[in-house]
Formats: C-alpha cells, structure tokens, sequence
C-alpha cells in the first residue's frame, strides 16, 4: 500500500522513519496508522460477522416472547377462518354479507393501526391485544373466495396452514438449539435442522390435506413455507438486533408487515400460476387434473364422472 507524508502529501518509501522531503518523524505516525487501520479492519468484520448473530437478551427476546407471538397469532388466524368459513358457508354475496364483510375489514384494519400505535409507544399489553384481536378478525378476508368460489375454500385454508408451518419450522429449530439459536459457529447444525423440520412441514402438510396431485401443489406450498420461515429467520434476526433503539411490540409489528406484504405477494403469484394452468387446460385437450390441489375426494368423483 502507498503511503504518503501527512505534512507535504509526498510519496513515502516503505517503512520509512522520516520524510526525505520535508523531515517529518513518521515513527509515531506509523504505528497510530496501524492501530486505525486494524481496528478499522475488525470492526468491519465483526459487523459482518455479526448482521444475523444475537446476544443472550436478542435471543431470549426472539425466543420467549416474539415467536410465541407470532405462534399464537397464527393459530388465531386459522382458527377464525376455519369457525367464519363454517359459519358462513351457505351464505350468499348480499347488501346485507356485504355490510358485515365491510365491518370485518375496517375493525381489522382499525385493529391493525391500533398495534401499531401502541407499539410504537411500547404500551405492551395493549399492543399485544390489538394484535391478537387482528389475527382473530384476519380470517374474515378470504370470506368473498369462500362465497363466489367454494371450490377454492380449502385453499385458503391450505395457504394459512402453510404460513403456520412455517413458523412453525423456526419454532423447532429455535427449541432444539435453545442457547445456541444464531450464535456464532452454528450455522452448519441450523442449517441441517431447518432443511429437516422443512421436510416434516411439507410431509405433515401433505398428509393433512391428502395431497393427490403432489407436483402442483408442492410448487405453491413449498416455496411459500421456505419464504415466510426464512423471512423469520433472517429478517427476524435482523429486527431484533434493533431492540436497543425500537420498543419490541414495534419489533414485532415489522415482523408481522413483512410476512403480510410476503402473503400477498404469494396469493398474487398463486392466482397467476393457477390462471396459466387454466388457460393451458381451456386450450389444450383438458386431461390436467386440478383436484390435487383440494382434499381427497374430489379427484376420484370427477374420473367416476367421465367413466359414467
């Protein structure tokens, strides 16, 4: 490397104790630039290091209180939906269904801005309780699918199991390494516990819904698994290392706006990709069969159907 006199900005020869310009003593110049430049160096490399790493605070408030969160939330959001599909099942789109979908949707929204309100100011039991009271009204979203197009109920349903699991994966990983969850020289373990408990998700996944066309589904379900259980992964770990400048409730709103904004991305690519298939079948000779995508059944009355 160059190194030029601080005093006349002339080129230096290496390890030089003067400068043969002007007689500056470079002696104790060298080795301040020495310490400047390794420090330098470190703590480069120690944020580096460091982006996706936790302490003993971060991880235990990742651990005990953030992803149960997160946990109960999803299990609210499923819970809702499954209780509003069944109440709402034989229900048609009317003025009236149009009111009380329309109320769903602004109290979700209110609740949605109240958490974040009182996150921001860290009032804790308030914003959690915004947050457990949006999850609950959530489920009311995917009321207008379930109404115009019942055939397409259980994949909203399918969508949030989804979401859970993935969650779900974090979860386990995080429950098996405890202390060690993103410490510093245990990314090879993480990374074989996730790639195991993703496996069981999709496999648990595909047992519960009795999977039959397993090649379109696992295209759509899987990819949105590995999304929102890296999103916890990563974009958790970097929210959370915030903790010391944000109250946790907000780190937990962010969180929770990430996975939204991840789903609505997913639900837009899944309509699109089963559009094309649509198409595909409309224009082709029709021997695509879609009943994969549903609970078992429906496959095998559709090829009774066409034997009749």
């Amino acid at each position: 490397m160059v190194e030029y006199c601080p005093d006349c900005g002339k080129i230096l020869k290496e390890n030089a104790e003067f400068c043969m310009y002007c007689g500056r003593d470079l002696r104790n110049y060298h080795k301040v630039s020495t310490i400047q430049h390794n420090y330098s160096k470190n703590n480069h490399d120690l944020k580096k290091q460091s982006r996706y790493i936790l302490n003993d605070s971060q991880r235990k408030l990742f651990l005990y209180r953030i992803l149960p969160l997160l946990i109960i939330g999803n299990m609210l959001w499923l819970l809702s939906e499954m209780v509003l599909s069944f109440l709402f099942n034989e229900a048609s789109f009317t003025p009236e269904f149009g009111i009380i979908y329309i109320s769903f949707m602004v109290a979700d929204i209110f609740a949605f801005i109240l958490f974040y309100l009182t996150a921001r100011k860290n009032l804790i039991l308030m914003s959690i309780l915004f947050y457990l009271m949006f999850t609950c009204l959530a489920g009311a979203i995917s009321l207008p699918i379930i109404i115009l197009i019942p055939m397409l109920a259980r994949q909203v349903t399918m969508f949030i199991v989804a979401s859970f699991e993935g969650t779900i994966v974090i979860a386990l990983v995080a429950i098996v390494l405890r202390n060690r969850y993103l410490k510093k020289g245990n990314i090879f373990i993480h990374g074989i516990l996730f790639l195991i408990f993703l496996a069981l998700a999709e496999g648990v996944f595909f047992i519960i819904f009795s999977i039959e066309n397993w090649v379109l589904t696992l295209s759509i379900t899987f990819p949105y698994i590995l999304i929102v259980s890296l999103i916890l992964l990563f974009y958790g770990a970097i929210a959370v290392k915030k903790e010391e400048k944000q109250p946790w409730p907000y780190i937990l709103f962010k969180i929770i706006s990430i996975l939204l904004l991840s789903l609505i991305i997913s639900i837009a690519v899944a309509i699109i990709v089963l559009i094309v298939i649509a198409l595909a079948i409309i224009c082709g000779d029709g021997s695509f069969d879609l009943s994969g995508l549903s609970f078992s059944g429906s496959g095998r009355r559709k090829k009774k159907m066409k034997k009749l």
